[in-house]
């Protein structure tokens, strides 16, 4: 019962972030800020995460975090922020997989990537019931993901190969705020799948080990880049203060306790291996 009531309360959340106009309004004032974007995030309540990182950036200087749910509204906010100048003196906050797409347009340059566990790579897994044994039994059905619709279907093409896009097409995506939900529901037989990472199918294994027996694994993701942290090929002074800033996040008990917040445990100066997946 426990794990039902938290279904329901994920899937109203979730329905309340993403019926939401836009985000937290963009506060100015601020010398630098962090603009954090993530369309596979598991973060569940961007006013607790807005409120949180500015007191701890607020005690280190004049910082704010701006937390966008939407991509339009990210999206309009850069144009904006293009326009006026004003993103020499900002620090991104983004997923690999959109940070790939965003750099087409915008001269960012990935600076930091998260960790977990000294790892900077994750596997997805798409998990279903028993009863779905093959990519094929999935068409029309509901599948449960904490990312977006745009992600989770991207997604599901990589995994599923181009000769499933008819079949991605007809899935329903039901969005929840983390990996343990979306997980949650297909034990308990509210949707046929869910598009999970590796890391919180083995933590879902540990937490209910009778329901985890009944998931079949459909697909498994080759090796995809964590969260990275980015700057603009010209920052400013103080950006590069801002981006030290986060740096040693994991150094701090609250700044240890954010991170966990967005799901990793610290970051590490990107190399050339992390550069070179970058640009695949």
């Amino acid at each position: 019962m426990h794990f039902m009531s938290l279904f329901f309360f994920s899937i109203i959340w979730s329905g309340l972030i993403l019926l939401s106009p836009g985000l937290i309004t963009v506060a100015k004032g601020a010398d630098n800020e962090v603009y954090f974007y993530n369309p596979e995030s598991n973060v569940n309540n961007f006013t607790a995460l807005k409120r949180e990182f500015d007191r701890y950036l607020q005690s280190l200087g004049n910082y704010r975090f701006v937390p966008f749910n939407h991509i339009q509204f990210f999206e309009k906010h850069l144009q904006i922020d293009q326009t006026a100048k004003m993103h020499k003196n900002a620090v991104y906050l983004l997923s690999s997989w959109y940070y790939k797409n965003l750099i087409l347009h915008y001269p960012l340059h990935a600076a930091l990537i998260g960790t977990i566990k000294g790892k900077v790579t994750q596997k997805k897994i798409l998990s279903a019931q028993q009863t779905i044994s093959s990519l094929q039994l999935l068409q029309g059905t509901n599948i449960t993901s904490a990312g977006n619709q745009d992600y989770t279907k991207n997604i599901l093409i990589e995994l599923m190969g181009e000769d499933k896009r008819k079949i991605v097409s007809t899935l329903q995506i039901l969005s929840v705020p983390n990996d343990i939900d979306a997980l949650i529901a297909v034990g308990f037989g509210l949707s046929h799948a869910a598009l999970t990472t590796e890391y919180s199918r083995s933590i879902w294994a540990s937490i209910n080990p009778q329901l985890s027996q009944t998931l079949n694994t459909l697909a498994i993701s080759k090796d995809l880049l964590l969260p990275v942290v980015a700057i603009p090929e010209k920052p400013t002074s103080g950006t590069l203060e801002l981006l030290k800033v986060i740096e040693r996040m994991e150094q701090e008990k609250k700044g240890l306790m954010l991170l966990q917040m967005l799901g990793l445990d610290g970051w590490k100066v990107i190399g050339k291996n992390e550069q070179l997946m970058l640009k695949q």
